[in-house]
């Protein structure tokens, strides 16, 4: 889909966490070490499934102030050491962003998690960007993708959803992460997709499936 593609010059944004990559297991395996480095009672399961939410925001719900800077240290030591190795690319991840890359599109992604780790998540999945902009809170999601005048922003979270409406982009949600069609809608999608493989092969709700 080269040269006259529908695609081409135009930039695709992608969140990360359950939308390109699944670190649900990661996730758990870090929210479990700083259960045992500070003796809190952070609930692993609703912590995994708030994924997509700014950590410090998650992490407030079950840790105190005063333990919160030592909190976020432990959850990004325990996820580098021992989270990464559990992420995952999820289906049809890989070929969309060659496929869109092919098709002369760049792909940027925008995501709550610090620069860095979200580098090595997509690293390790050998996932290929164009750029990431990293540790955005969702007001500053918006902001990036105006700046990038992105074509569309893929995302699992409704707040993915409302920081491309905020932006004035269109949304596309995907139901990889942890929320239903109803809830995206809700929250501003133009369109709900099962999955990336189900990516629409031209801008605009009318392309077939990206297969």
């Amino acid at each position: 889909m080269a040269g006259g593609s529908p695609w081409s010059g135009r930039v695709v944004g992608f969140d990360l966490d359950m939308t390109l990559v699944d670190t649900s297991a990661g996730m758990a395996h870090a929210l479990r070490a700083v259960n045992r480095e500070l003796g809190t009672g952070v609930d692993v399961d609703a912590g995994v499934r708030a994924l997509g939410e700014p950590p410090r925001d998650v992490l407030a719900r079950w840790v105190p102030e005063d333990q919160m800077d030592r909190a976020m240290r432990a959850l990004a030591s325990a996820f580098i050491t021992g989270g990464l190795p559990r992420v995952r690319p999820l289906p049809g991840a890989g070929a969309l962003l060659t496929g869109l890359r092919d098709a002369g599109a760049r792909v940027l992604v925008v995501t709550t998690r610090r620069t860095r780790i979200a580098a090595a998540c997509l690293r390790g999945c050998g996932l290929p960007v164009s750029d990431l902009v990293g540790d955005r809170s969702p007001a500053a999601k918006a902001e990036t993708l105006r700046e990038h005048r992105v074509a569309c922003y893929v995302g699992d979270h409704p707040l993915d959803m409302s920081a491309a409406a905020c932006a004035g982009v269109p949304g596309v949600g995907v139901l990889t992460g942890f929320h239903d069609a109803g809830q995206l809608a809700a929250a501003g999608a133009g369109l709900v997709l099962d999955g990336l493989a189900d990516f629409p092969d031209r801008p605009g709700a009318g392309g077939r499936p990206w297969r």
